[in-house]
């Protein structure tokens, strides 16, 4: 209960809040304040890790947890990244359909998070 309470329950709210702001952030036109609640995701992702390094003990069922924090990291990255990528391409660009751009955004988006889920259902065998 330690490890799924202490681990995988953050592991997976942080993912959520990042994935839901990054799926809503077409929806509004400021961007710096989605990116900042992104950002601070992936520095409690890293405290997180190093406040449990010292904790649990190297052992083999910890694997799983590892490829969590790892999927995790690739989750919230993504979110930075693909945030950024959009604004500066409706920001830069002469986007004729402004609305239909951020609809496909919004599905790309969503396309990979199912991706992701995935890739880490296989990676830690769980399909």
């Amino acid at each position: 209960m330690f490890i799924f309470f202490k681990i995988i329950v953050p592991l997976l709210v942080l993912t959520f809040i990042s994935a839901m702001t990054n799926i809503n952030i077409g929806r509004s036109p400021d961007a710096a304040r989605w990116i900042v609640v992104q950002v601070t995701v992936i520095l409690v992702l890293i405290t997180l890790r190093f406040a449990l390094d010292g904790v649990l003990p190297e052992e083999s069922y910890l694997t799983i947890a590892d490829k969590m924090f790892v999927m995790a990291l690739i989750a919230v990255f993504f979110a930075i990244t693909s945030s950024l990528a959009l604004h500066v391409a409706i920001d830069n660009f002469n986007v004729s359909n402004e609305r239909r751009f951020k609809v496909a955004y919004r599905l790309v988006v969503m396309l990979f998070y199912l991706f992701l889920a995935t890739a880490l259902a296989g990676w830690t065998g769980m399909i």
